[in-house]
C-alpha cells in the first residue's frame, strides 16, 4: 500500500499589513512618506527618455574604438616582445612555442624576463621535444685555441 502524505499550506500575515496607520508614541499620526527616499527630479520625469546628442555619442564611440585599437596593438607588441625574449634565451627550438599570457607580464604590463625564463623551463620539463637541439659549450670537436699546433720535431721524437 502507498502512504498518502498531505501538506498544509500555512500563511502568515504581517501584523501591520492591511491596517491603517497607528499613532506614534507621542500620539501624533505618522507621515505616510516619512521613511521613503526623496524623489529626484529625474525620477519625476521617468516618462521622458534620457538622450544625448548624436554627435556626442558618435565621438564617444570613435574614442572607445581608438582605445580598443591601441590596446590590441599593445597586446600584439607585448606578445612579440615575449617571443623575442624567449628566442634570446636559446632554450627553445622555436620561441613561438611559448604561449603568450598575462602570467608573463609584470604589474605594469611589461614582459618580465624572469617569468619568461621560468615559463620556458616549465614548458621544457613538460614537453622536452620543444627544447633546442643546438649543442652549447664544449663538444670536444673542431679547432681549439689552447691546442698547440703539430710540429715535425715532436713527431720525429715520438712525443706528439
Amino acid at each position: 500500500m502507498t502512504e498518502k502524505t498531505t501538506t498544509e499550506k500555512t500563511t502568515t500575515e504581517r501584523p501591520d499589513e492591511g491596517t491603517t496607520a497607528r499613532p506614534g508614541a507621542d500620539g501624533a499620526a505618522p507621515s505616510l512618506g516619512a521613511d521613503l527616499p526623496e524623489e529626484s527630479s529625474r525620477d519625476r520625469r521617468s516618462d521622458e527618455p534620457e538622450t544625448f546628442p548624436r554627435d556626442y555619442v558618435e565621438r564617444l564611440r570613435e574614442e572607445s574604438a581608438a582605445y580598443r585599437v591601441k590596446a590590441k596593438r599593445a597586446d600584439d607588441l607585448a606578445a612579440r616582445l615575449v617571443t623575442a625574449l624567449a628566442a634570446g634565451t636559446g632554450k627553445l627550438a622555436d620561441a613561438r612555442d611559448l604561449p603568450y599570457g598575462e602570467h608573463l607580464l609584470d604589474d605594469d604590463g611589461v614582459p618580465a624576463f624572469d617569468r619568461i625564463a621560468d615559463a620556458i623551463d616549465t614548458l621544457i620539463r613538460e614537453r622536452p621535444h620543444l627544447a633546442s637541439r643546438r649543442p652549447t659549450g664544449s663538444v670536444e670537436q673542431g679547432v681549439r685555441a689552447d691546442e698547440p699546433g703539430v710540429s715535425l720535431v715532436s713527431l720525429l721524437r715520438g712525443t706528439g
